[in-house]
């Protein structure tokens, strides 16, 4: 589509008139960037690798002029014009803002799919990242059959916090500690320990100098492999 018009002055200069609505479609067709509200607030993405990922006005900015310097000569501008006389009349006319029509143009006809607005919020939305966390989590300590206990407080952990065991040996314990696991307003942690006893009797009754660390800040989506491969040390290699 047409970007802008060149109209010639008798004197020799040139007047650039740009087209709006053939700018928003080469942004939108070409460079892939949408505009949609997410819990009413507006947010601009841009398409890449196969998904619409959060983006900015100004990174659209950027991409636009980038366009302009590299695919000046395949432009669609009705006459003649020199690149830098072009680049001079658009940050002087600035036709690409951010306001209302940029926005309506770029929403239209355009909804972020489930996957696409679950990363988004993954990102952006504190309260809705803690508790996909929190689940994640609450899953695998079950899949995994960590028992809770209160035993141990006082001993290795705080009484603020969650603390889960697993006997995975004749003479090893693993112990998984879950802070801040009351508040909404703070992330959890999860640290993974190992502990060397051979009933709860004896694990109880263990001093912190005799707790060894395999994962502190323990996090699923970057730690399972780790995890994975202390439990098939011990011999034990099945899990999801």
């Amino acid at each position: 589509m047409k970007i802008a018009d060149i109209h010639d002055y008798k004197n020799g200069k040139k007047r650039v008139d740009f087209s709006h609505l053939g700018i928003y479609e080469l942004v939108r067709k070409k460079l892939n960037f949408r505009f949609t509200k997410v819990d009413g607030k507006g947010y601009y993405f841009e398409y890449k690798n196969g998904i619409y990922t959060k983006s900015s006005f100004n990174k659209m900015q950027d991409c636009f002029r980038n366009h302009i310097k590299t695919e000046f000569e395949n432009l669609e501008i009705n006459g003649e014009v020199k690149y830098l006389d072009f680049l001079n009349s658009y940050f002087k006319k600035l036709p690409l803002s951010n306001g209302l029509f940029a926005k309506t143009y770029l929403s239209e006809d355009f909804e972020l799919s489930e996957n696409e607005l679950h990363l988004f919020k993954m990102e952006t939305d504190f309260s809705y990242m803690n508790g996909v966390k929190r689940k994640e989590m609450t899953e695998f300590i079950a899949e995994e059959k960590f028992i809770e206990t209160n035993q141990l407080f006082g001993i290795f952990f705080s009484k603020n916090d969650k603390v889960f065991y697993k006997q995975m040996s004749e003479n090893l314990f693993l112990l998984l500690n879950y802070q801040n696991w009351n508040s909404d307003k703070n992330q959890p942690t999860y640290n993974l320990y190992k502990v060397n006893a051979k009933n709860n009797t004896e694990l109880y009754k263990k001093r912190n100098n005799e707790i060894m660390n395999i994962i502190l800040s323990f996090d699923l989506n970057r730690d399972l492999e780790l995890y994975k491969a202390e439990i098939i040390g011990f011999g034990i290699t099945k899990i999801k």
